[in-house]
Protein backbone atom coordinates (compact mmCIF):
# COMPACT_ATOMS: atom_id res chain seq x y z
CA UNK A 1 0.00 0.00 0.00
CA UNK A 2 2.85 2.41 0.84
CA UNK A 3 4.45 1.69 -2.55
CA UNK A 4 1.19 2.51 -4.35
CA UNK A 5 0.81 5.80 -2.44
CA UNK A 6 4.38 6.79 -3.28
CA UNK A 7 3.86 5.97 -6.96
CA UNK A 8 0.67 8.02 -7.06
CA UNK A 9 2.50 11.01 -5.57
CA UNK A 10 5.37 10.70 -8.05
CA UNK A 11 2.91 10.54 -10.96
CA UNK A 12 0.96 13.52 -9.59
CA UNK A 13 4.10 15.67 -9.41
CA UNK A 14 5.19 14.68 -12.91
CA UNK A 15 8.45 13.06 -11.78
CA UNK A 16 7.70 9.81 -13.65
CA UNK A 17 6.59 11.41 -16.91
CA UNK A 18 9.47 9.93 -18.88
CA UNK A 19 8.85 6.50 -17.42
CA UNK A 20 5.17 6.60 -18.34
CA UNK A 21 6.01 7.71 -21.87
CA UNK A 22 8.24 4.68 -22.31
CA UNK A 23 5.42 2.42 -21.04
CA UNK A 24 2.86 4.03 -23.40
CA UNK A 25 0.75 5.17 -20.44
CA UNK A 26 -0.74 8.59 -19.74
CA UNK A 27 -0.83 10.08 -16.25
CA UNK A 28 -4.51 9.32 -15.89
CA UNK A 29 -4.03 5.73 -17.03
CA UNK A 30 -1.18 5.27 -14.56
CA UNK A 31 -3.19 6.68 -11.64
CA UNK A 32 -6.14 4.50 -12.64
CA UNK A 33 -3.82 1.48 -12.65
CA UNK A 34 -2.56 2.31 -9.15
CA UNK A 35 -6.15 2.77 -7.92
CA UNK A 36 -7.30 -0.52 -9.47
CA UNK A 37 -4.41 -2.44 -7.90
CA UNK A 38 -5.15 -0.88 -4.51
CA UNK A 39 -8.94 -1.35 -4.57
CA UNK A 40 -8.76 -4.74 -6.29
CA UNK A 41 -6.51 -6.04 -3.53
CA UNK A 42 -9.39 -5.70 -1.06
CA UNK A 43 -12.00 -7.37 -3.26
CA UNK A 44 -12.79 -11.10 -2.87
CA UNK A 45 -10.56 -13.43 -4.84
CA UNK A 46 -11.85 -15.19 -7.92
CA UNK A 47 -11.80 -18.93 -7.22
CA UNK A 48 -11.31 -21.34 -10.14
CA UNK A 49 -10.98 -24.84 -8.73
CA UNK A 50 -7.63 -25.05 -6.94
CA UNK A 51 -6.60 -21.60 -8.16
CA UNK A 52 -7.50 -18.37 -6.36
CA UNK A 53 -6.83 -15.10 -8.25
CA UNK A 54 -6.65 -11.73 -6.51
CA UNK A 55 -8.09 -8.93 -8.65
CA UNK A 56 -5.64 -6.20 -7.65
CA UNK A 57 -2.63 -8.43 -7.16
CA UNK A 58 -2.89 -10.56 -10.31
CA UNK A 59 -5.83 -9.88 -12.64
CA UNK A 60 -5.33 -6.12 -13.14
CA UNK A 61 -1.52 -6.36 -13.57
CA UNK A 62 -2.01 -9.26 -15.99
CA UNK A 63 -4.36 -7.11 -18.08
CA UNK A 64 -1.76 -4.34 -18.15
CA UNK A 65 0.82 -6.90 -19.29
CA UNK A 66 -1.38 -7.84 -22.25
CA UNK A 67 -1.78 -4.15 -23.12
CA UNK A 68 1.97 -3.47 -22.91
CA UNK A 69 2.83 -6.67 -24.77
CA UNK A 70 0.79 -5.67 -27.83
CA UNK A 71 2.17 -2.12 -27.64
CA UNK A 72 5.76 -3.36 -27.75
CA UNK A 73 7.76 -1.75 -30.49
CA UNK A 74 9.00 -4.87 -32.24
CA UNK A 75 8.55 -8.61 -32.33
CA UNK A 76 12.00 -8.99 -30.81
CA UNK A 77 10.91 -6.97 -27.80
CA UNK A 78 7.90 -9.24 -27.33
CA UNK A 79 10.16 -12.27 -27.40
CA UNK A 80 12.48 -10.61 -24.87
CA UNK A 81 9.47 -9.95 -22.61
CA UNK A 82 8.55 -13.64 -22.58
CA UNK A 83 12.14 -14.80 -22.12
CA UNK A 84 12.65 -12.34 -19.27
CA UNK A 85 9.43 -13.57 -17.60
CA UNK A 86 10.52 -17.21 -17.70
CA UNK A 87 14.00 -16.35 -16.43
CA UNK A 88 12.56 -14.18 -13.64
CA UNK A 89 10.33 -17.05 -12.50
CA UNK A 90 13.29 -19.44 -12.54
CA UNK A 91 15.47 -17.10 -10.51
CA UNK A 92 12.71 -16.45 -7.95
CA UNK A 93 12.23 -20.20 -7.44
CA UNK A 94 15.98 -20.77 -7.16
CA UNK A 95 16.22 -17.99 -4.55
CA UNK A 96 13.34 -19.55 -2.61
CA UNK A 97 15.05 -22.95 -2.63
CA UNK A 98 18.61 -21.87 -1.86
CA UNK A 99 18.13 -19.09 0.67
CA UNK A 100 17.39 -19.87 4.33
CA UNK A 101 13.76 -20.50 5.26
CA UNK A 102 14.00 -18.25 8.31
CA UNK A 103 13.74 -14.53 7.40
CA UNK A 104 16.12 -13.71 10.27
CA UNK A 105 18.85 -15.50 8.30
CA UNK A 106 18.40 -13.24 5.28
CA UNK A 107 20.80 -10.28 4.98
CA UNK A 108 17.85 -8.26 3.67
CA UNK A 109 14.11 -8.63 3.16
CA UNK A 110 13.53 -11.44 0.60
CA UNK A 111 10.47 -9.59 -0.70
CA UNK A 112 12.83 -6.85 -1.94
CA UNK A 113 15.15 -9.44 -3.48
CA UNK A 114 12.33 -10.94 -5.55
CA UNK A 115 11.50 -7.46 -6.81
CA UNK A 116 15.08 -6.64 -7.73
CA UNK A 117 15.79 -9.81 -9.69
CA UNK A 118 12.99 -9.19 -12.19
CA UNK A 119 14.13 -5.63 -12.86
CA UNK A 120 17.76 -6.66 -13.32
CA UNK A 121 16.89 -9.57 -15.63
CA UNK A 122 14.52 -7.44 -17.71
CA UNK A 123 17.15 -4.70 -18.03
CA UNK A 124 19.84 -7.17 -19.08
CA UNK A 125 17.67 -9.02 -21.58
CA UNK A 126 15.60 -6.20 -23.00
CA UNK A 127 16.56 -2.85 -21.44
CA UNK A 128 12.92 -1.80 -21.60
CA UNK A 129 10.46 -0.70 -18.94
CA UNK A 130 7.74 -2.61 -20.69
CA UNK A 131 9.87 -5.73 -20.40
CA UNK A 132 10.55 -4.93 -16.75
CA UNK A 133 6.87 -4.65 -15.85
CA UNK A 134 5.87 -7.74 -17.83
CA UNK A 135 8.78 -9.77 -16.44
CA UNK A 136 7.90 -8.66 -12.92
CA UNK A 137 4.24 -9.63 -13.14
CA UNK A 138 4.47 -12.78 -15.27
CA UNK A 139 7.65 -13.88 -13.50
CA UNK A 140 5.95 -13.80 -10.09
CA UNK A 141 2.84 -15.55 -11.42
CA UNK A 142 4.90 -18.23 -13.19
CA UNK A 143 7.06 -18.76 -10.08
CA UNK A 144 4.00 -19.33 -7.87
CA UNK A 145 2.39 -21.52 -10.54
CA UNK A 146 5.51 -23.69 -10.76
CA UNK A 147 5.48 -24.23 -6.98
CA UNK A 148 1.78 -25.10 -7.15
CA UNK A 149 2.30 -27.63 -9.93
CA UNK A 150 5.15 -29.29 -8.01
CA UNK A 151 2.94 -29.58 -4.92
CA UNK A 152 0.04 -31.02 -6.95
CA UNK A 153 2.28 -33.65 -8.57
CA UNK A 154 3.32 -34.69 -5.06
CA UNK A 155 -0.28 -35.15 -4.02
CA UNK A 156 -0.46 -31.97 -1.90
CA UNK A 157 -3.84 -30.34 -2.48
CA UNK A 158 -2.60 -26.81 -1.92
CA UNK A 159 -4.62 -23.92 -3.31
CA UNK A 160 -2.57 -21.78 -5.70
CA UNK A 161 -2.99 -18.15 -4.66
CA UNK A 162 -2.00 -15.58 -7.26
CA UNK A 163 -1.86 -12.10 -5.80
CA UNK A 164 1.57 -10.53 -5.24
CA UNK A 165 2.34 -9.60 -8.83
CA UNK A 166 0.93 -6.06 -8.83
CA UNK A 167 3.43 -4.67 -6.34
CA UNK A 168 6.21 -6.70 -7.96
CA UNK A 169 5.49 -5.23 -11.38
CA UNK A 170 5.49 -1.69 -9.99
CA UNK A 171 8.85 -2.26 -8.32
CA UNK A 172 10.39 -3.40 -11.58
CA UNK A 173 8.75 -0.94 -13.97
CA UNK A 174 9.82 2.22 -12.19
CA UNK A 175 13.52 1.44 -11.93
CA UNK A 176 16.09 3.39 -13.91
CA UNK A 177 16.19 2.29 -17.53
CA UNK A 178 19.81 2.50 -18.60
CA UNK A 179 18.88 2.04 -22.26
CA UNK A 180 16.95 5.32 -22.64
CA UNK A 181 20.03 7.38 -23.46
CA UNK A 182 21.32 4.84 -25.95
CA UNK A 183 17.95 4.62 -27.69
CA UNK A 184 17.77 8.41 -27.84
CA UNK A 185 21.17 8.53 -29.51
CA UNK A 186 20.06 5.96 -32.05
CA UNK A 187 16.90 7.89 -32.88
CA UNK A 188 18.86 11.08 -33.42
CA UNK A 189 21.81 9.43 -35.14
CA UNK A 190 22.17 10.70 -38.67
CA UNK A 191 20.24 13.92 -38.09
CA UNK A 192 23.40 15.88 -38.34
CA UNK A 193 25.60 14.60 -41.15
CA UNK A 194 28.72 16.36 -39.91
CA UNK A 195 28.68 14.37 -36.68
CA UNK A 196 27.69 11.03 -38.16
CA UNK A 197 31.20 10.00 -39.11
CA UNK A 198 32.60 10.97 -35.71
CA UNK A 199 29.98 8.91 -33.89
CA UNK A 200 29.82 5.92 -36.17
CA UNK A 201 32.82 4.19 -34.66
CA UNK A 202 31.71 4.90 -31.08
CA UNK A 203 28.14 3.76 -31.80
CA UNK A 204 29.35 0.54 -33.39
CA UNK A 205 31.61 -0.17 -30.44
CA UNK A 206 28.76 0.53 -28.02
CA UNK A 207 26.47 -1.77 -29.98
CA UNK A 208 29.04 -4.60 -29.95
CA UNK A 209 29.57 -4.14 -26.21
CA UNK A 210 25.83 -4.25 -25.58
CA UNK A 211 25.50 -7.42 -27.61
CA UNK A 212 28.33 -9.06 -25.67
CA UNK A 213 26.80 -8.06 -22.34
CA UNK A 214 23.37 -9.24 -23.44
CA UNK A 215 24.73 -12.61 -24.57
CA UNK A 216 26.63 -12.97 -21.30
CA UNK A 217 23.58 -12.04 -19.22
CA UNK A 218 21.33 -14.31 -21.26
CA UNK A 219 23.76 -17.22 -20.88
CA UNK A 220 23.96 -16.66 -17.15
CA UNK A 221 20.17 -16.42 -16.78
CA UNK A 222 19.64 -19.54 -18.92
CA UNK A 223 22.13 -21.41 -16.74
CA UNK A 224 20.12 -20.43 -13.67
CA UNK A 225 16.90 -21.48 -15.40
CA UNK A 226 18.37 -24.89 -16.31
CA UNK A 227 19.67 -25.26 -12.77
CA UNK A 228 16.18 -24.53 -11.47
CA UNK A 229 14.66 -27.06 -13.87
CA UNK A 230 16.89 -29.91 -12.72
CA UNK A 231 17.27 -28.89 -9.09
CA UNK A 232 15.28 -31.30 -6.92
CA UNK A 233 12.69 -29.26 -5.09
CA UNK A 234 13.17 -29.55 -1.36
CA UNK A 235 10.59 -31.89 0.09
CA UNK A 236 9.32 -31.59 3.61
CA UNK A 237 11.33 -34.62 4.65
CA UNK A 238 14.52 -32.87 3.55
CA UNK A 239 14.02 -29.84 5.80
CA UNK A 240 16.91 -29.52 8.21
CA UNK A 241 16.63 -27.53 11.41
CA UNK A 242 19.54 -25.12 11.88
CA UNK A 243 20.49 -24.70 15.52
CA UNK A 244 22.10 -21.58 16.96
CA UNK A 245 23.11 -20.93 20.55
CA UNK A 246 23.39 -17.70 22.51
CA UNK A 247 25.54 -17.23 25.61
CA UNK A 248 26.16 -14.24 27.86
CA UNK A 249 29.45 -12.42 28.39
CA UNK A 250 30.67 -15.05 30.87
CA UNK A 251 29.94 -17.93 28.49
CA UNK A 252 26.87 -19.08 30.40
CA UNK A 253 24.17 -20.65 28.22
CA UNK A 254 21.12 -18.48 27.55
CA UNK A 255 18.99 -20.07 24.84
CA UNK A 256 18.93 -21.98 21.55
CA UNK A 257 16.86 -21.24 18.50
CA UNK A 258 16.17 -22.94 15.20
CA UNK A 259 17.22 -20.17 12.86
CA UNK A 260 19.80 -17.45 12.54
CA UNK A 261 20.72 -14.96 15.25
CA UNK A 262 21.78 -11.47 14.19
CA UNK A 263 23.53 -8.59 15.91
CA UNK A 264 20.95 -6.31 17.47
CA UNK A 265 18.43 -9.06 18.14
CA UNK A 266 16.98 -8.99 21.64
CA UNK A 267 15.90 -11.68 24.06
CA UNK A 268 13.68 -11.51 27.14
CA UNK A 269 14.35 -14.53 29.32
CA UNK A 270 11.92 -16.49 31.46
CA UNK A 271 12.88 -14.34 34.46
CA UNK A 272 12.35 -11.15 32.42
CA UNK A 273 16.01 -10.20 31.90
CA UNK A 274 16.67 -8.34 28.66
CA UNK A 275 19.70 -9.30 26.56
CA UNK A 276 20.93 -7.84 23.29
CA UNK A 277 23.04 -9.78 20.80
CA UNK A 278 26.42 -8.04 20.62
CA UNK A 279 28.39 -10.31 18.30
CA UNK A 280 27.79 -13.43 16.22
CA UNK A 281 30.66 -15.84 15.62
CA UNK A 282 30.33 -19.01 13.53
CA UNK A 283 26.56 -18.90 13.90
CA UNK A 284 26.67 -18.65 17.68
CA UNK A 285 25.94 -15.44 19.53
CA UNK A 286 27.28 -13.54 22.50
CA UNK A 287 24.68 -11.41 24.27
CA UNK A 288 25.15 -8.49 26.61
CA UNK A 289 22.91 -8.15 29.62
CA UNK A 290 20.88 -4.95 29.45
CA UNK A 291 19.01 -5.41 32.72
CA UNK A 292 15.60 -6.34 34.00
CA UNK A 293 12.82 -5.66 31.51
CA UNK A 294 9.90 -3.66 32.85
CA UNK A 295 6.85 -5.87 32.48
CA UNK A 296 3.21 -4.74 32.46
CA UNK A 297 1.21 -4.68 35.66
CA UNK A 298 -1.32 -7.54 35.65
CA UNK A 299 -2.75 -7.05 39.13
CA UNK A 300 -6.16 -6.67 37.49
CA UNK A 301 -6.19 -10.46 37.11
CA UNK A 302 -6.52 -10.88 40.90
CA UNK A 303 -9.67 -8.79 41.21
CA UNK A 304 -11.29 -9.72 37.90
CA UNK A 305 -11.09 -6.23 36.44
CA UNK A 306 -10.89 -5.47 32.76
CA UNK A 307 -7.38 -5.55 31.32
CA UNK A 308 -6.27 -1.92 30.92
CA UNK A 309 -4.06 -3.01 28.00
CA UNK A 310 -7.19 -4.19 26.16
CA UNK A 311 -8.73 -0.73 26.59
CA UNK A 312 -5.78 1.58 26.12
CA UNK A 313 -3.55 0.06 23.46
CA UNK A 314 -4.41 -3.44 22.41
CA UNK A 315 -7.30 -3.58 20.03
CA UNK A 316 -7.58 -0.70 17.57
CA UNK A 317 -9.27 -2.91 15.00
CA UNK A 318 -11.84 -4.12 17.50
CA UNK A 319 -12.78 -0.68 18.73
CA UNK A 320 -13.30 0.49 15.14
CA UNK A 321 -16.00 -2.12 14.56
CA UNK A 322 -19.65 -1.26 14.64
CA UNK A 323 -20.23 -4.06 17.14
CA UNK A 324 -17.73 -3.73 19.99
CA UNK A 325 -19.02 -6.93 21.63
CA UNK A 326 -17.57 -9.11 18.86
CA UNK A 327 -14.18 -10.63 19.59
CA UNK A 328 -12.25 -11.97 16.62
CA UNK A 329 -8.82 -13.57 16.24
CA UNK A 330 -7.28 -14.80 12.97
CA UNK A 331 -4.74 -17.62 12.69
CA UNK A 332 -2.67 -19.25 9.95
CA UNK A 333 0.34 -21.56 9.58
CA UNK A 334 3.32 -20.44 7.49
CA UNK A 335 5.44 -23.60 7.79
CA UNK A 336 2.76 -26.13 6.93
CA UNK A 337 5.01 -29.20 7.14
CA UNK A 338 6.08 -28.78 10.78
CA UNK A 339 5.34 -31.86 12.88
CA UNK A 340 6.30 -33.61 16.12
CA UNK A 341 8.50 -36.71 15.84
CA UNK A 342 7.23 -38.66 18.89
CA UNK A 343 3.58 -38.34 17.80
CA UNK A 344 3.70 -37.85 14.01
CA UNK A 345 6.69 -40.07 13.28
CA UNK A 346 8.58 -37.35 11.43
CA UNK A 347 9.54 -33.71 11.89
CA UNK A 348 7.88 -32.61 8.65
CA UNK A 349 5.44 -33.92 6.05
CA UNK A 350 4.36 -32.97 2.54
CA UNK A 351 0.99 -31.47 3.35
CA UNK A 352 -0.61 -30.48 6.62
CA UNK A 353 1.80 -31.42 9.38
CA UNK A 354 1.05 -32.00 13.03
CA UNK A 355 1.19 -28.25 13.62
CA UNK A 356 -2.35 -28.02 12.18
CA UNK A 357 -3.62 -30.25 15.00
CA UNK A 358 -2.16 -27.72 17.42
CA UNK A 359 -3.73 -24.82 15.54
CA UNK A 360 -7.14 -26.50 15.59
CA UNK A 361 -6.87 -27.25 19.32
CA UNK A 362 -5.83 -23.65 19.94
CA UNK A 363 -8.80 -22.44 17.87
CA UNK A 364 -11.28 -24.63 19.74
CA UNK A 365 -9.93 -23.50 23.11
CA UNK A 366 -10.24 -19.83 22.10
CA UNK A 367 -13.80 -20.44 20.96
CA UNK A 368 -14.59 -21.86 24.39
CA UNK A 369 -13.55 -18.46 25.76
CA UNK A 370 -16.29 -16.85 23.67
CA UNK A 371 -13.96 -15.65 20.90
CA UNK A 372 -14.68 -15.96 17.19
CA UNK A 373 -11.69 -17.52 15.47
CA UNK A 374 -10.85 -17.71 11.78
CA UNK A 375 -8.26 -20.43 11.18
CA UNK A 376 -7.06 -20.44 7.58
CA UNK A 377 -5.78 -23.97 6.95
CA UNK A 378 -4.10 -23.12 3.65
CA UNK A 379 -0.69 -24.72 3.16
CA UNK A 380 2.35 -22.75 2.01
CA UNK A 381 4.73 -25.48 0.91
CA UNK A 382 7.58 -25.96 0.40
CA UNK A 383 9.36 -24.96 3.60
CA UNK A 384 11.77 -22.52 1.97
CA UNK A 385 12.47 -18.78 1.94
CA UNK A 386 9.35 -18.28 -0.21
CA UNK A 387 7.02 -19.66 2.47
CA UNK A 388 6.57 -16.28 4.14
CA UNK A 389 5.87 -14.71 0.74
CA UNK A 390 3.11 -17.24 0.12
CA UNK A 391 1.67 -17.01 3.64
CA UNK A 392 1.67 -13.23 3.33
CA UNK A 393 -1.23 -13.51 0.89
CA UNK A 394 -3.10 -15.62 3.45
CA UNK A 395 -2.44 -13.04 6.17
CA UNK A 396 -3.67 -10.22 3.92
CA UNK A 397 -6.93 -12.09 3.25
CA UNK A 398 -7.44 -12.66 6.97
CA UNK A 399 -6.80 -9.00 7.79
CA UNK A 400 -9.70 -8.03 5.53
CA UNK A 401 -11.91 -9.48 8.31
CA UNK A 402 -10.39 -6.89 10.70
CA UNK A 403 -9.39 -9.26 13.52
CA UNK A 404 -8.25 -8.01 16.92
CA UNK A 405 -5.04 -10.03 16.55
CA UNK A 406 -3.45 -12.32 13.97
CA UNK A 407 -1.36 -15.31 15.05
CA UNK A 408 1.09 -17.40 13.04
CA UNK A 409 1.33 -20.87 14.62
CA UNK A 410 4.74 -22.62 14.53
CA UNK A 411 6.91 -25.03 16.45
CA UNK A 412 10.61 -24.69 17.22
CA UNK A 413 13.32 -26.96 15.84
CA UNK A 414 15.85 -27.30 18.66
CA UNK A 415 16.66 -30.95 19.51
CA UNK A 416 16.61 -30.70 23.31
CA UNK A 417 13.01 -31.24 24.35
CA UNK A 418 13.83 -30.48 28.00
CA UNK A 419 13.90 -26.77 27.14
CA UNK A 420 10.18 -26.97 26.40
CA UNK A 421 8.85 -29.87 28.50
CA UNK A 422 7.43 -28.84 31.86
CA UNK A 423 4.60 -29.53 34.31
CA UNK A 424 2.02 -26.88 35.21
CA UNK A 425 -0.74 -27.52 37.75
CA UNK A 426 0.15 -31.23 37.65
CA UNK A 427 -0.32 -31.44 33.87
CA UNK A 428 2.43 -32.31 31.38
CA UNK A 429 2.64 -29.43 28.91
CA UNK A 430 5.03 -27.71 26.53
CA UNK A 431 6.33 -24.21 26.92
CA UNK A 432 5.60 -21.58 24.24
CA UNK A 433 8.08 -19.14 22.74
CA UNK A 434 6.91 -15.73 21.47
CA UNK A 435 8.62 -14.27 18.38
CA UNK A 436 8.45 -10.62 17.37
CA UNK A 437 9.99 -9.14 14.22
CA UNK A 438 11.91 -5.93 14.84
CA UNK A 439 12.25 -4.93 11.19
CA UNK A 440 8.87 -3.23 10.70
CA UNK A 441 6.80 -0.25 11.79
CA UNK A 442 4.65 -2.35 14.15
CA UNK A 443 7.54 -3.81 16.15
CA UNK A 444 7.06 -1.63 19.24
CA UNK A 445 3.33 -2.39 19.46
CA UNK A 446 3.85 -6.11 18.87
CA UNK A 447 6.65 -6.16 21.45
CA UNK A 448 4.32 -4.67 24.07
CA UNK A 449 1.67 -7.17 23.02
CA UNK A 450 4.12 -10.04 23.58
CA UNK A 451 5.24 -8.64 26.94
CA UNK A 452 1.63 -8.32 28.07
CA UNK A 453 0.98 -11.89 26.98
CA UNK A 454 3.99 -13.17 28.92
CA UNK A 455 3.03 -11.16 32.02
CA UNK A 456 -0.46 -12.66 31.98
CA UNK A 457 0.95 -16.17 31.44
CA UNK A 458 3.46 -15.73 34.28
CA UNK A 459 0.57 -14.82 36.54
CA UNK A 460 -1.86 -17.52 35.44
CA UNK A 461 0.45 -20.36 34.40
CA UNK A 462 4.03 -19.69 35.60
CA UNK A 463 6.51 -21.25 33.18
CA UNK A 464 4.10 -21.58 30.23
CA UNK A 465 5.78 -18.84 28.18
CA UNK A 466 9.41 -19.80 27.72
CA UNK A 467 10.77 -16.45 26.53
CA UNK A 468 10.43 -13.70 23.94
CA UNK A 469 12.77 -13.45 20.97
CA UNK A 470 12.86 -10.15 19.05
CA UNK A 471 14.54 -11.01 15.74
CA UNK A 472 15.64 -9.15 12.64
CA UNK A 473 12.93 -10.56 10.35
CA UNK A 474 9.46 -9.16 9.83
CA UNK A 475 7.50 -12.47 9.95
CA UNK A 476 4.76 -10.61 8.02
CA UNK A 477 4.12 -8.58 11.17
CA UNK A 478 4.52 -5.40 9.17
CA UNK A 479 0.99 -5.98 7.87
CA UNK A 480 -0.76 -5.11 11.14
CA UNK A 481 -0.28 -4.39 14.83
CA UNK A 482 -0.98 -7.20 17.29
CA UNK A 483 0.55 -9.78 15.00
CA UNK A 484 2.52 -12.46 16.85
CA UNK A 485 4.31 -15.72 16.09
CA UNK A 486 3.84 -18.49 18.65
CA UNK A 487 6.16 -21.50 18.76
CA UNK A 488 4.40 -24.39 20.49
CA UNK A 489 7.19 -26.70 21.64
CA UNK A 490 9.79 -28.28 19.40
CA UNK A 491 9.86 -31.20 16.96
CA UNK A 492 11.28 -33.64 19.58
CA UNK A 493 8.47 -33.16 22.09
CA UNK A 494 5.20 -35.09 22.11
CA UNK A 495 2.24 -33.40 20.46
CA UNK A 496 0.04 -34.34 23.42
CA UNK A 497 2.04 -31.98 25.65
CA UNK A 498 1.65 -29.22 23.07
CA UNK A 499 -2.12 -29.73 22.84
CA UNK A 500 -2.37 -29.32 26.61
CA UNK A 501 -0.43 -26.07 26.46
CA UNK A 502 -2.67 -24.81 23.64
CA UNK A 503 -5.65 -24.88 26.02
CA UNK A 504 -3.75 -22.84 28.60
CA UNK A 505 -2.42 -20.43 26.00
CA UNK A 506 -5.95 -19.75 24.78
CA UNK A 507 -6.91 -18.45 28.23
CA UNK A 508 -3.78 -16.30 28.30
CA UNK A 509 -4.56 -14.74 24.92
CA UNK A 510 -8.20 -14.18 25.89
CA UNK A 511 -7.26 -12.38 29.10
CA UNK A 512 -4.54 -10.38 27.35
CA UNK A 513 -6.87 -9.05 24.68
CA UNK A 514 -10.19 -8.85 26.49
CA UNK A 515 -9.61 -9.36 30.22
CA UNK A 516 -11.55 -11.76 32.48
CA UNK A 517 -15.06 -12.11 31.09
CA UNK A 518 -17.03 -13.05 34.17
CA UNK A 519 -19.78 -11.36 36.14
CA UNK A 520 -19.20 -7.69 36.81
CA UNK A 521 -16.20 -7.63 34.47
CA UNK A 522 -18.49 -8.10 31.48
CA UNK A 523 -20.82 -5.38 32.74
CA UNK A 524 -17.85 -3.08 33.31
CA UNK A 525 -16.70 -3.70 29.75
CA UNK A 526 -20.15 -2.86 28.38
CA UNK A 527 -20.26 0.40 30.37
CA UNK A 528 -16.81 1.46 29.26
CA UNK A 529 -17.54 0.56 25.64
CA UNK A 530 -20.71 2.68 25.75
CA UNK A 531 -18.86 5.61 27.33
CA UNK A 532 -16.36 5.81 24.48
CA UNK A 533 -13.50 3.31 24.61
CA UNK A 534 -12.47 4.24 21.08
CA UNK A 535 -10.38 7.22 22.12
CA UNK A 536 -7.42 5.24 23.55
CA UNK A 537 -7.46 2.99 20.47
CA UNK A 538 -7.13 6.03 18.25
CA UNK A 539 -3.99 6.93 20.16
CA UNK A 540 -2.53 3.55 19.32
CA UNK A 541 -3.46 3.96 15.67
CA UNK A 542 -1.45 7.18 15.61
CA UNK A 543 1.58 5.41 17.02
CA UNK A 544 1.37 2.57 14.53
CA UNK A 545 0.84 4.79 11.49
CA UNK A 546 3.44 7.38 12.47
CA UNK A 547 6.15 5.69 10.43
CA UNK A 548 3.93 5.51 7.36
CA UNK A 549 2.95 9.18 7.64
CA UNK A 550 6.59 10.16 8.04
CA UNK A 551 7.50 8.18 4.91
CA UNK A 552 4.79 9.86 2.84
CA UNK A 553 5.81 13.32 4.10
CA UNK A 554 9.45 12.54 3.28
CA UNK A 555 8.50 11.47 -0.26
CA UNK A 556 6.45 14.64 -0.80
CA UNK A 557 9.33 16.79 0.48
CA UNK A 558 11.80 14.99 -1.79
CA UNK A 559 9.56 15.40 -4.82
CA UNK A 560 9.09 19.12 -4.07
CA UNK A 561 12.86 19.59 -3.84
CA UNK A 562 13.29 17.71 -7.12
CA UNK A 563 10.61 19.82 -8.80
CA UNK A 564 12.15 23.05 -7.47
CA UNK A 565 15.56 22.03 -8.78
CA UNK A 566 14.04 21.34 -12.21
CA UNK A 567 12.01 24.55 -12.48
CA UNK A 568 14.30 26.96 -10.60
CA UNK A 569 11.57 28.82 -8.71
CA UNK A 570 8.62 28.18 -6.46
CA UNK A 571 6.25 29.90 -8.86
CA UNK A 572 7.32 27.76 -11.82
CA UNK A 573 7.09 24.68 -9.65
CA UNK A 574 3.51 25.57 -8.68
CA UNK A 575 2.58 26.18 -12.29
CA UNK A 576 4.00 22.79 -13.30
CA UNK A 577 2.05 21.04 -10.54
CA UNK A 578 -1.11 22.90 -11.57
CA UNK A 579 -0.69 21.81 -15.19
CA UNK A 580 -0.16 18.18 -14.17
CA UNK A 581 -3.26 18.16 -11.97
CA UNK A 582 -5.30 19.89 -14.68
CA UNK A 583 -4.24 17.39 -17.34
CA UNK A 584 -5.05 14.38 -15.13
CA UNK A 585 -8.48 15.70 -14.08
CA UNK A 586 -9.52 16.89 -17.53
CA UNK A 587 -9.37 20.54 -16.47
CA UNK A 588 -11.65 20.12 -13.44
CA UNK A 589 -8.82 20.89 -11.00
CA UNK A 590 -5.54 22.75 -11.27
CA UNK A 591 -4.38 25.57 -13.46
CA UNK A 592 -5.52 25.35 -17.07
CA UNK A 593 -2.83 26.04 -19.67
CA UNK A 594 -3.22 29.23 -21.65
CA UNK A 595 -4.56 28.91 -25.15
CA UNK A 596 -1.82 30.08 -27.49
CA UNK A 597 -4.37 30.90 -30.19
CA UNK A 598 -5.96 33.48 -27.97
Amino acid sequence: MILLVVLALLILFGVLQRVLDRMALTDRQALLLVALIFVGGWLPDIRLGMVSINIGGALVPLGVCVYLFFHAGTGRERIRCLVASVLTAAVIDVISLLFPADPVAMPFDPMVLYGLCGGVIAWLTGRSRRSAFIAGVLGMILADTAIGVVNWTRGVQQVLYLGGAGRAGCRRAFRRDGGDALRAVRRNHGAHGARQDRRQHAAGRSKRMKEKLSRLALSFALAIALYAAFLPTASADDVAESLHVAVDGTGAYLFSISGEISEGDEYISADNILYRIATVQNGNAIAEKIGEETMPDVSWLDVGRLNPFAQESAVPAASAKADDSRKLIAMYVTHSDESYVPSDGTQSVNGQGGIYDVAREFRDALQQQGIDVILDESTHLPHDSGAYRRSRQTAERLLQKRPDAIIDVHRDGIPDQSEYACSIDGENVSRVRLLVGRGNQNSSVNREFAKQMKAVADKQYPGLVKDIFIGKGTYNQDLAPHAILLEFGTHTISKERVLNSADMMAKVVSNTLYGPQTGSASAEKSEKSASGAQKPAAKDDVGVSGGVIFLIVAVVAGVLIFAFAQTGSGKAMGEKLGRNVSEMTGGLLGKKPKDKNG
